[in-house]
């Protein structure tokens, strides 16, 4: 993963390769605690405590719709999608996070993983939701990479309060 580096603009005409990147299916009508969920679609649970999906239980970011994610349930999850890429081919994955409000003096650590990359983001502790963008250039090596969100807490930190995530994409460049 590159960060820090000039980015190329994507394309505006390629489309998000990430199906469901806003966890808006499924909904609800209701603010608050959506569920737990083995899988909703395009995302799948790998640890068996679920995946939480929230409903403005916290201010949601601009232009993310009304839900996002949880990377913890009882205690951290993780869940992945699958996406199409082209080997040696360079995509902008890009996704907002915050930490979870509920934290207290510790932050909501986890881990992003696009194929064989690897970023640990650990967003500082915040009484409101604060939503920051992270904008990552990723070289795929086959025809599908596997992009994962993990929660991974810190010491000291409860287990059952993980990141909050939302509008994850991964757009081809050039």
């Amino acid at each position: 993963m590159q960060m820090g580096a000039p980015l190329v603009a994507p394309d505006p005409i390629v489309p998000n390769l990430v199906r469901n990147g806003s966890f808006e299916d499924p909904g609800a009508p209701q603010t608050g605690f959506v569920g737990t969920f083995d899988a909703i679609p395009g995302w799948t649970e790998t640890t068996g405590r679920g995946m939480e999906i929230q409903n403005q239980l916290y201010s949601p970011p601009d232009g993310g719709g009304a839900q996002y994610a949880e990377l913890a349930s009882d205690a951290p999850s993780t869940f992945f999608q699958d996406v199409p890429t082209q080997p040696g081919a360079t995509y902008r994955l890009s996704f907002l996070y915050s930490a979870n409000p509920n934290g207290g003096l510790h932050g909501s650590a986890f881990d992003v993983v696009f194929g064989t990359s690897t970023m640990r983001l650990d967003p500082a502790a915040a009484a409101t939701s604060f939503w920051r963008r992270t904008v990552l250039e990723v070289t795929a090596t086959s025809a599908t990479t596997r992009l994962t969100f993990a929660g991974t807490p810190q010491a000291g930190q409860d287990p059952g309060i993980g990141a909050l995530l939302d509008l994850v994409e991964v757009r081809r460049l050039g």
